[in-house]
């Protein structure tokens, strides 16, 4: 019972400071993408990156670039635009190759503030058999894993 009551009062604490999670999940609408998101993924770049979405939040995971130095995550907030490494070059590059199961099987949930920047997120993704978590903060303008979980399921 004291954790119930425990956590209904921090989470209302986190919404009265303005702090909420925010489910980000990948873009499949026909709109034209906002001029933010075009100027880092051009058209011939649409094949080898994931966009995520949700209202005025974008991810975005560029993974081709001639000379990789657009490589990265790309977080659009109100902020403005925020380019970052991979926050797990191996695990980053393995996901990309395999694919989520599904469209559905991958997303963020990204922590943001009460003035619309995101400072954390966590990655959720189930793909081929595995799957987990990855609970990363934004840190002096880089990603860093704080928690991650993967559990590959027997076939």
């Amino acid at each position: 019972m004291r954790y119930i009551i425990f956590l209904l009062a921090a989470t209302s604490l986190l919404t009265a400071c303005g702090i909420s999670n925010v489910k980000v999940a990948q873009y499949n609408s026909k709109k034209p993408i906002p001029i933010e998101v075009a100027n880092i993924v051009s058209m011939d770049e649409r094949s080898c990156s994931v966009i995520y979405n949700t209202n005025s939040l974008w991810i975005i995971e560029q993974h081709c670039s001639s000379s990789g130095d657009r490589q990265g995550i790309y977080i659009i907030d109100s902020s403005g635009v925020n380019k970052f490494g991979w926050f797990d070059r191996p695990f980053n590059g393995w996901a990309w190759s395999e694919g989520c199961n599904t469209k559905d099987d991958c997303y963020y949930i990204a922590t943001v503030d009460g003035h619309g920047k995101i400072t954390g997120f966590t990655y959720k993704f189930y793909i081929n058999l595995s799957e987990g978590y990855y609970k990363v903060i934004i840190k002096d303008s880089n990603l860093v894993v704080t928690k991650k979980s993967i559990t590959d399921h027997p076939s």
